[in-house]
């Protein structure tokens, strides 16, 4: 039996041909489609490892996140509860304060009323005795003892000062007329003898212009008045006095109780 060289020859060439062609359209494609899977698995692998270590990295920033959350809780929670017990104090300071402020309020508005009244009791004593004294006084002056008052107003204006009867000389000038207002009604002779003396005293010339009034608020008193000054003697003044005295002693009393 021989060889057919010619087919032998043929059969390797076929083969080569066909390996070349396997290699070419069937080998390289699977290799390369191996090669890319591997690539691709190599990179979901590469993946997963960095997302691994992300995932690590953020739960260990979460842990030591959640760390400090719970420090600062703490410490929040000791803030606020320090910060209430601050307030609470506070608050209980401003109560006591504001109850010791109206403890004080009430106390003095005691003694204001307390003054208030102790003052309208002095003054119902000291102006109804001086009331009863007027009356008393009206009641028992006499035709001698207005005289005896004019005689003291006399007495009253001889003793004035240079300086208020200057005063009167010029508020004169000005005026050029007297007021004389008496708590009785001066007779004739009187309203003469009280101008002549008025001559006397302050260098006027006769005859003065005069009025004459009587004013029941005075008590055994005359008052001169002239323009803006005036001179005046009367039991009220003395009772006035005596009043603001009263008052005055009626206080000093009451404090002292």
């Amino acid at each position: 039996m021989g060889i057919n060289w010619v087919v032998f020859f043929a059969q390797i060439v076929n083969l080569f041909v066909l390996v070349w062609l396997l290699k070419k359209f069937l080998y390289r494609p699977i290799i390369n489609a191996v090669e890319k899977r591997q690539a691709e698995i190599i990179g979901k692998v590469n993946k997963a490892k960095e997302e691994y270590a992300l995932a690590e990295k953020d739960h260990k920033e979460l842990a030591k996140k959640l760390k400090n959350f719970e420090a600062t809780k703490k410490k929040e929670f000791d803030k606020a509860a320090k910060e209430i017990e601050e307030f609470k104090t506070h608050q209980m300071t401003l109560i006591k304060e504001e109850a010791h402020k109206l403890r004080q309020k009430m106390q003095e508005d005691l003694n204001r009323q307390a003054d208030s009244l102790h003052t309208q009791i002095r003054e119902t004593l000291a102006d109804n005795f001086v009331v009863l004294a007027k009356k008393m006084m009206h009641e028992l002056s006499s035709e001698s003892a207005f005289c005896g008052s004019l005689s003291l107003f006399q007495k009253r204006l001889t003793t004035l000062s240079k300086t208020d009867i200057n005063k009167i000389k010029k508020s004169y000038e000005k005026q050029n007329i007297v007021s004389i207002s008496s708590s009785e009604t001066l007779s004739k002779k009187m309203q003469e003898e009280l101008a002549k003396f008025l001559s006397k005293t302050f260098d006027w010339p006769l005859p003065l212009k005069m009025c004459f009034e009587t004013d029941k608020n005075l008590i055994l008193g005359f008052e001169m008045t002239i323009g803006d000054q005036s001179v005046e003697w009367n039991l009220k003044s003395y009772l006035d006095e005596y009043q603001t005295k009263l008052n005055t002693s009626l206080s000093q009393m009451i404090v002292k109780e």
